[in-house]
């Protein structure tokens, strides 16, 4: 049973409150636990990443009634999906979540109640904009959110990840990582650089009949500025000393390749002497569709067959805009998967 509920603004809402993005600047639907109500529970994420702390609690869960309530995290770094369960037999279950507008969306948890509404920080709405939470119930967690996840696919007519497998390949095989964890996250073999370490290890792979198909190039390729963020999406000499087309042809491999948030000196900007349209923060933020296809399409000359954006939630929060306005933070992905779509990428 799936129950759909919206908030239209016909004429547009021109100042809101309250300026604070852990609280809802418009509540509907709110939602308040019945004191008849069988017992409880509750199962939600939050954090960055949606893992917060250096323990990576990714999840959240706890009995869910009306004094327990304010305990389930919610506002700009938690809060939805939430799924509410019979704790007996966990047998009935609903998931209420955003349906529409979702980097605008927020879910708190307060006086007693779920308020579903616009991100309290949103500063103003325009004419016909239109916010949608969907309250989607069934029976069991497991199939329930299972029957979520494809209604939301099916509205917006996306396609489930095991369709997009001949797209590509980190889905059905192996793929080598260098990311956060692995031998070669910002370490090389000993005297060699990069682009002869990843070729010994492509060796190795096929001397030993390691079917890998892919490799990971993370963040220690590309050179940052003073904020941590991107400059140019370039290999540095000192790591790919002939290019990473050169680095392609040796592994024999697409490359799956990592990127992180922009920084304000990024010479791409136009206030930078380049020449995208960029928003400046803490952070940069580029605000037109052809910067993605032609990052993408060049990408896709040295090697690269998909796109890893990661760090999401730092170019989220570091720039004021994106917390204020109800459609720069769409706009954005929607461009990002856009440009992906022109080059032939799959975004992961």
């Amino acid at each position: 049973m799936v129950h759909l509920m919206s908030q239209h603004f016909p004429k547009g809402i021109a100042a809101l409150g309250p300026n604070d993005r852990d609280q809802v600047a418009t509540a509907f639907p709110v939602l308040a636990p019945s004191s008849a109500a069988p017992e409880l529970g509750y199962l939600t994420w939050a954090g960055n990443m949606a893992c917060p702390g250096a323990h990576r609690e990714c999840t959240h869960t706890g009995k869910f009634n009306a004094s327990t309530i304010t305990s389930v995290p919610g506002g700009f770094s938690g809060g939805a999906p939430l799924v509410i369960f019979d704790s007996e037999s966990e047998q009935n279950a609903l998931v209420i979540s955003p349906a529409s507008n979702f980097m605008a969306a927020s879910q708190v948890y307060q006086t007693g109640a779920i308020q579903a509404g616009l991100m309290g920080s949103i500063q103003s709405v325009p004419a016909d904009y239109v916010l949608e939470t969907v309250v989607h119930a069934g029976e069991g967690v497991t199939e329930t959110m299972v029957d979520w996840g494809r209604g939301l696919l099916d509205r917006f007519g996306k396609k489930p990840i095991s369709v997009l497998s001949d797209r590509d390949r980190t889905i059905d095989f192996l793929s080598y990582y260098t990311d956060n964890g692995a031998i070669y996250y910002y370490c090389t073999e000993v005297d060699k650089n990069y682009a002869e370490t990843l070729s010994d290890i492509a060796k190795y792979m096929r001397a030993n009949d390691i079917p890998t198909r892919a490799m990971q190039i993370d963040s220690w390729w590309y050179p940052k500025g003073q904020s941590g963020g991107v400059t140019t999406w370039t290999a540095l000499p000192d790591v790919f000393p002939d290019g990473l087309q050169a680095v392609h042809e040796a592994i024999q491999m697409p490359f799956v390749a990592h990127n992180r948030y922009w920084d304000p000196t990024t010479p791409y900007a136009k206030q930078n002497g380049g020449q995208y349209e960029f928003i400046m923060d803490r952070y940069a933020m580029p605000t037109e569709e052809q910067f993605w296809i032609d990052l993408f399409r060049n990408a896709s000359e040295w090697g690269m067959r998909v796109y890893e954006q990661d760090w999401l939630h730092n170019e989220m929060e570091g720039i004021n805009e994106t917390l204020t306005s109800p459609t720069l933070a769409r706009q954005w992905l929607l461009q990002m998967g856009a440009g992906a779509d022109a080059a032939g990428l799959e975004g992961i």
